[in-house]
């Protein structure tokens, strides 16, 4: 998708800027960050606007941290447990070619 110039509203402050994402995704991201705004703001009364979007930003910060940990460890799961897959599988065709299998005779032999 082209970019496009959007204009959005963040806490009361308009923004013009250029953006691939669709009307859609763009108010989700704008809807997240004014209530992670607005939650830091209402905890802390008095805040300095500044500071309230300072602690916004560290808020998402920490949590996408967290969240690519979780998806490093859930890649890392995924992974080894596929490899442990492979090697049964690669076990168990070792063990059928040297017994043979049910229903592998040359055709005429049962």
């Amino acid at each position: 998708m082209d970019k496009r110039v959007v204009e959005l509203t963040l806490q009361g402050q308009r923004f013009v800027l250029k953006s691939d994402l669709d009307d859609e995704t763009l108010n989700m991201i704008v809807n997240f960050a004014n209530s992670r705004v607005d939650g830091i703001a209402a905890a802390a009364p008095g805040l300095p606007a500044h500071r309230i979007a300072l602690l916004a930003l560290l808020d998402m910060a920490e949590e996408l941290f967290h969240e690519k940990r979780h998806m490093t460890d859930l890649k890392e799961t995924i992974r080894s447990k596929s490899n442990l897959l492979l090697d049964m599988l690669e076990g168990s065709r070792c063990q059928q070619g040297a017994g043979g299998m049910i229903g592998d005779n040359p055709p005429g032999e049962g």
